[in-house]
């Protein structure tokens, strides 16, 4: 799945979106930065990769 909503412009609505699509069997999310790299990487890991883990 190419996640349609930048995941730290509003994370619960994208966490939201990928549990829906985790309900139907989907085991991979891309996302592409919507900023500087390094930034959205850090964020990435910090703020959504735990919560991601908590989806399945």
């Amino acid at each position: 799945m190419l996640a349609s909503k930048p995941p730290l412009e509003d994370l619960d609505a994208f966490l939201a979106e990928v549990s829906d699509y985790a309900a139907l069997g989907v085991s991979e999310v891309q996302v592409t930065p919507d900023r500087h790299p390094v930034e959205f990487a850090r964020r990435l890991g910090d703020e959504v990769l735990p919560r991601l883990a908590d989806i399945g």
